[in-house]
């Protein structure tokens, strides 16, 4: 992937259809320390098209000692025929509330100021897509979203002799709005997309800072238009080349030309399949990043990325084993971080990275057992520099089994491992420890679920996280919740 947004890699998340039958269902889950979960769900057909509706609330309960987060939110999708198009209109509302301790504050057991970070948040996304068939293997589409964001925080500060940071508050309201339009033809072997869009933001914060209570008011405003062309071409059975550009003209800052070239070569029905690739990328500072009161920086450029991966795959006793294995390399400029004695958020001259990752997943015939395993490495270099990225464990693996016992009982079992990672060091060391860094020891976590199928209409949820009550922290001072059951069950009000 490539191109604006697209640094190193993009999430998908195709929310769920509507089917041809009705279907209305309610789901409700509750668990230790607080924790539940409900919502109600209805889906099925209308007219050639399908709907589904969403209404649910999430009370993460307390896990961890100040840390809560209670998130009430709708959505809706509908699909349609209109205007000789296959439509999408698509919505989603969440007004959620979350305290915690502050970050790099030392958390629940180190804190000097034992008061919580506050915040309340309004999410609300909109999208509506046509697609058209325009015959002789043509399509095409027109799209447009919009996207906002209202939150109101405020945070006690953190406590340190050297580098504190005082008492501040914000109250945000960001908005983004997104046209795009494209064609898509495939002549014979060869495909060929093209497309243009817009994106249009508007952002802005009346915010303090409690020394000698200093007003940080900002609004910021930006454009930016890129067009974009790709193609793919079947060259004789068993490869495939394919390419692309694009290029992007932010109203605030230089233009932007990106690029992506791919290869894929299945040697035959059962044999290997090599995979290569190359692209670029960049991606615009965000807002925050820009204007923030504390650790903005309004002189930060884009960052940019050149990405090489090489990939191999190979299947196994008829398609029910696959092993694969990648190896990549990335290069980040400008890469945009937060300089722990600046306290001031920067562009790294030069960021690489270079890793593998090995998988092997299988899949039973039946279906009824589904086994994956995987070892990522991770090597980075903040070029001729001491500066270490936080957060970031050089290996990482994991392993998950599915197993159905019946038609109707299965169960999921998911186990991970982290390396070391280096995370902010206790605020008040700063003195002691002057890189402000500390290593966090490497942890493994087991997580468990099972369903049981009552009848066409209940099932019963019953899942345990941390079932070997791993004792573990992601950030200093912030340990890991112990022993998470949760019990729950899912049922068809009517048909």
């Amino acid at each position: 992937l490539y191109g604006s947004g697209s640094l190193a890699g993009t999430i998908n998340i195709i929310t769920e259809s509507g089917g041809d039958q009705p279907s209305n269902r309610i789901r409700a889950e509750i668990g230790n320390n607080g924790y539940y979960h409900s919502n109600i769900i209805t889906t099925g057909p209308v007219g050639k098209g399908h709907y589904s509706f969403n209404l649910g609330r999430l009370d993460a309960g307390e896990q961890t000692p100040g840390s809560k987060f209670d998130n009430r939110y709708l959505g809706g999708k509908l699909t349609h025929g209109v205007l000789g198009a296959d439509m999408l209109l698509a919505f989603r509302y969440a007004d959620a509330s979350r305290t915690s301790f502050p970050e790099d504050s030392g958390g629940p057991q180190f804190a000097v100021l034992r008061e919580l970070d506050t915040e309340d948040l309004e999410d609300f996304s909109a999208t509506w897509r046509l697609d058209w068939e325009l015959g002789m293997q043509a399509s095409s589409y027109a799209n447009i979203s919009w996207f906002s964001r209202e939150t109101d925080f405020l945070s006690p500060g953190i406590v340190a002799p050297i580098n504190g940071i005082p008492a501040r508050g914000d109250k945000t309201k960001y908005r983004r709005t997104e046209i795009d339009t494209g064609i898509a033809w495939k002549p014979g072997d060869l495909e060929i997309a093209a497309a243009v869009n817009a994106q249009l933001e508007d952002g802005e914060d009346d915010g303090f800072v409690f020394f000698e209570f200093l007003e940080t008011d900002f609004s910021l405003k930006r454009e930016t238009f890129g067009g974009v062309l790709e193609a793919r071409l079947a060259l004789l059975d068993n490869l495939v080349v394919s390419s692309g550009i694009r290029y992007d003209l932010p109203d605030k800052g230089s233009n932007e030309f990106n690029s992506a070239l791919g290869v894929v070569w299945n040697s035959s029905e059962t044999g290997p399949t090599l995979y290569a690739s190359y692209s670029t990328g960049f991606k615009l500072p965000s807002f925050f990043a820009l204007g923030n009161a504390l650790v903005g920086n309004p002189d930060l450029l884009p960052e940019e990325s050149k990405t090489w991966q090489l990939g191999l795959r190979q299947v196994f006793i008829e398609n029910t084993l696959q092993t694969t294995l990648e190896i990549f390399s990335s290069e980040y400029k400008n890469l945009i971080d937060l300089d722990e004695q600046l306290f001031l958020n920067v562009n790294r001259a030069l960021v690489e990275s270079q890793g593998a990752d090995l998988s092997v997943a299988f899949s039973s015939r039946d279906k009824r057992i589904r086994a994956r395993s995987f070892i990522s490495y991770l090597d980075l270099d903040v070029v001729s520099s001491e500066d270490v990225l936080r957060g970031r464990p050089q290996w990482h693996a994991g392993a998950s089994l599915y197993y159905r016992f019946s038609d109707r009982f299965d169960a999921n079992i998911d186990y991970i491992w982290n390396d070391t990672t280096i995370e902010a060091a206790l605020p008040f060391e700063s003195v002691t420890n002057p890189s402000g860094l500390v290593a966090l020891s490497p942890y493994q976590r087991v997580d468990l679920s099972l369903q049981y199928q009552f009848s066409k209409r209940l099932s019963l949820l019953f899942s345990i996280d941390n079932l070997l009550d791993e004792d573990y922290q992601e950030a200093v001072g912030f340990s890991a919740p112990g022993i998470e059951p949760r019990i729950g069950f899912s049922y068809e009000l009517f048909k």
